[in-house]
């Protein structure tokens, strides 16, 4: 994986954890091929099971059981393995003729719980406050919020811009998502009570 799509994927991963921050716990999955990233992921509540997971997946074509060359769906079992918070689900094809073993096609691997509001706003690393002077008093024009650093620097602003800064590359967007700027509004009404003006 090159630089560029890590660096975009790590901004994907924060604008999706800024969507799901509604009270429920939800795990990245990231899929591999091959033993290889494939550069896909999804968000899912921690409490679903792993059944209901694949489905998911196969609904948001993160996944695929169709057979290339005919075009049929085909069948498939999986087994789900657990070390601590922790899991991987390994997805085989299965084949008509029992002579053939099953072929592992996907691996599904999740290493991080995405937490509720209270524990990301526990585990921010800087906050600063950028402000103007308007008729004798200071306004906050916005807030931006770092998440992580050391590595990748990954932060946003209460203007709903992502940034993602690593080895003299960067990523830098604006989100649309309605779930993730909701969020970013509740943590900017957060933030005004902690600093009034």
């Amino acid at each position: 994986m090159d630089e560029i799509t890590e660096l975009k994927r790590i901004w994907e991963s924060l604008e999706s954890q800024l969507a799901s921050m509604d009270g429920t716990i939800t795990r990245e999955y990231t899929v591999y091929c091959a033993g290889q990233d494939i550069g896909k992921t999804l968000m899912i509540e921690s409490d679903r099971d792993s059944d209901d997971i694949i489905n998911d997946m196969i609904d948001e074509k993160v996944l695929t059981v169709i057979d290339e060359e005919t075009g049929t769906e085909y069948p498939y079992h999986f087994e789900t393995y657990e070390t601590g918070t922790d899991e991987e689900i390994e997805i085989f094809k299965v084949y008509d003729n029992d002579e053939i073993p099953d072929e592992k096609i996907y691996t599904l691997k999740t290493f991080d719980e995405i937490e509720d509001f209270d524990e990301f706003m526990e585990n921010i690393l800087d906050i600063s406050r950028e402000q103007y002077l308007s008729s004798g008093k200071w306004i906050t024009k916005e807030y931006t919020i770092v998440t992580g650093t050391g590595g990748p620097h990954v932060e946003f602003t209460t203007g709903y811009s992502i940034h993602v800064y690593w080895g003299g590359k960067s990523q830098e967007f604006t989100t649309y998502n309605d779930n993730a700027r909701a969020t970013i509004d509740r943590i900017e009404d957060y933030l005004n009570d902690c600093y009034t003006e």
